[in-house]
Formats: C-alpha cells, structure tokens, sequence
C-alpha cells in the first residue's frame, strides 16, 4: 500500500478459495522535506512595480536601471536624448532645456511622481540615483494618474524615478 506521507507497506497474503479476509494496515508517518526555495524576482517598490507593469504593457518608451547604469552618462540631458521620441534643445547661454516631441509640442516631467516645471535637467539628480525613466510621446499614451485635466499646453511625459525617492 502506498499513500502520500507514509512508508510504502507490502504483506503477502494467501487466501483459500471461497473464504473472505478483512484486513487493516497501519502505514507509518513520514517526515517530508521539501526543496528549499528561492526567490529569484527582484521585489519592486509600488512605483517601480508600476513602472515594470507599464513597461510589459508596451505603450511608451523604457529605460532601465540596468540601462541607465549601462550608459554610464553624467548627464540627464544625455539619457533624454537617446529617446527617439525626445528633442531636447538647449537655449543660448545655457539655462532651462527645450524638451518637445520632434519640435511640435512640449513635455510635462515629472521626477518621482511630481510634476517638475520647465526643468534644467542638470539640476535634477544624477543619472546614478534613477531607478527608471519612462517617455510617452502622445496624448493617448500618456498614463491616466499623469494626464491633465486644464490641457497642461504639453502633449506628452517624462517620467523620472529615482532609486530612493
């Protein structure tokens, strides 16, 4: 006899013909062990953990902390540029950066959820400290939590999110 939890258990038995045998058995208990296990799935902040659903989701442009880190730029202004959907100009004698969607339209930032005015994107953190940027390049993109409901004057986000804030 066999059950789950329990030594296997045999008996040989002999029965003459036409008689009938009631039997019982009592199986012994075993110890299971099971394998350990291991988490190999990064656990993601809430923001993160959106920002890792989004990103799934496939609508918007990504880039990772892995990225981020393989970039290795000293500049925000430099991670914006590598998005194809992003033109970001800088005004003579230096100042506050022009981001617009292919010189159409502006983009809104927001760095860690908060909506950042007309950013100098070398007064925001270090690209070290991001954990992630996201970019939509259209209204229909943009995430509902990030749209504005008084038009904003911007037709697409930047969405920066640091790895502590």
């Amino acid at each position: 006899m066999r059950r789950l939890g329990y030594e296997p258990s045999s008996i040989a038995v002999q029965v003459a013909g036409g008689d009938t045998l009631r039997m019982s058995f009592t199986l012994e208990r075993i110890a299971t062990t099971l394998d350990t296990v291991v988490i190999a799935e990064k656990r993601y902040s809430m923001r993160m953990a959106e920002f890792e659903g989004r990103r799934k989701a496939g609508c918007g442009q990504f880039m990772t902390q892995a990225e981020i880190a393989t970039r290795n730029s000293v500049y925000t202004s430099d991670l914006i540029r590598t998005f194809t959907s992003v033109n970001v100009t800088t005004p003579p004698g230096g100042g506050h950066y022009a981001m617009s969607i292919r010189g159409r339209c502006m983009f809104q930032m927001f760095l860690d959820g908060v909506a950042v005015p007309t950013p100098n994107l070398d007064d925001l953190p270090t690209p070290k400290e991001y954990a992630g940027i996201e970019v939509y390049a259209g209204p229909s993109e943009i995430p509902l939590q990030y749209k504005t409901t008084g038009g904003g004057g911007f037709c697409g986000v930047i969405l920066i999110w640091t790895k502590g804030g």
